[in-house]
């Protein structure tokens, strides 16, 4: 799941840079992912990634490192649900020129 996130970020970024329809349509919509993803690499794919240890019945620094993590989250959990609706609104908008170019 994490290289997947991170796979589709670097994608996004990608495509920002092609030239055309496409790099027009996906410059916009990866100007208001960055800061987002930026968060996400800082402080919320870590502790994603110790899910499947948490449920082992051990504690390892990694974890604790997490936790701080997901105190960070806490406190910006609004900040990050208002980017999240953010996103939502400029992946609404209309891009038809960059699908008539992907098809």
């Amino acid at each position: 799941m994490l290289q997947s996130l991170r796979s589709g970020h670097a994608e996004l970024k990608k495509a920002a840079n092609e030239v055309g329809q496409v790099g027009e349509a996906a410059q916009p919509v990866v100007a208001t992912l960055h800061p987002h993803f930026v968060k996400e690499e800082e402080y919320i794919l870590a502790p994603l990634g110790i899910l499947s240890p948490l449920a082992q019945p051990m504690v390892t620094a990694d974890m604790q490192a997490a936790l701080r993590m997901t105190d960070r989250l806490q406190a910006d959990s609004g900040d990050m649900l208002e980017e999240h609706r953010a996103i939502v609104a400029r992946l609404e908008r209309p891009t038809d020129p960059a699908g008539e170019e992907r098809n």
